[in-house]
């Protein structure tokens, strides 16, 4: 499997905004990485360190919702896996949650980019199988959303999920859906986001997009026939898992 190249990834971008902190003093706040939705990707780093960290902020939670929250927070602060950005730390202020976490150096997908190629879209797809198969079996069965806003890439080349606060049983407001039903699976969401790397294709107009053969040419009929099953609205892979095994048999 081909390892996804940091050529075109930009490291975390530096703002000149003014700097302002949060966690009572903790964390200085350097720049967003995203806002939409309720939620945040904040860029920072602890107070009188010189380490980055990115805060998910969370707004628009009602005080049961944040508790709730808060009871679960050790549970997400005790998981380590390489393709989850690693919690170190959860508070509430200013009446929103936040998850503090250490990813390293990179940006969100959501970032101008580049079209990827067949090798670094696989490595991308099989990076966020295993982290949904080190949930499942931590027994933890969220509704992520895993789209170019949630997932970071390392100039390492390393995908991980920062939308942790799911994890803490945090629902956002759902967006008007103009994606399929089966858009909810875990396997579509992949799916989409492999397909919209690879092409640039509106992840939320799938429905109309021409065969991914047509949009790539280039791509190997293996990448196309297992993309094109995990975004089937019937017949479709099963499971991450299921996935991660078709995605692994594709030749590099």
């Amino acid at each position: 499997m081909a390892a996804i190249s940091s050529a075109s990834i930009a490291s975390v971008p530096s703002s000149d905004a003014p700097r302002r902190s949060l966690g009572q003093g903790r964390y200085i706040i350097t720049d967003a990485l995203h806002a939409g939705g309720g939620r945040a990707l904040l860029v920072g780093r602890p107070t009188g360190m010189n380490q980055s960290v990115l805060i998910e902020r969370i707004s628009g939670l009602s005080q049961a919702a944040l508790a709730r929250a808060m009871r679960q927070a050790d549970a997400v602060l005790e998981l380590a896996h390489p393709n989850l950005a690693r919690a170190i730390d959860c508070f509430v202020e200013e009446a929103a949650l936040h998850v503090v976490m250490v990813a390293g150096p990179g940006a969100l997908l959501s970032d101008p980019r580049g079209i990827v190629n067949e090798g670094e879209a696989v490595a991308m797809g099989t990076q966020l199988c295993n982290a949904l198969g080190y949930l499942t079996l931590r027994g933890i069965s969220p509704a992520l959303s895993i789209d170019p806003s949630t997932v970071y890439l390392t100039t390492a080349g390393r995908v991980k999920l920062t939308n942790l606060a799911a994890l803490l049983g945090v629902r956002l407001p759902r967006r008007s859906p103009r994606l399929p039903a089966q858009a909810q699976s875990p396997v579509f969401r992949i799916g989409a986001l492999m397909h919209h790397v690879l092409t640039g294709w509106p992840r939320r107009s799938l429905q109309t997009a021409p065969a991914l053969a047509t949009l790539r040419p280039d791509l190997s009929s293996a990448c196309c026939a297992t993309i094109s099953q995990a975004l089937a609205p019937v017949d479709g892979w099963a499971s991450p898992a299921d996935l991660r095994y078709a995605l692994l048999q594709i030749p590099d």
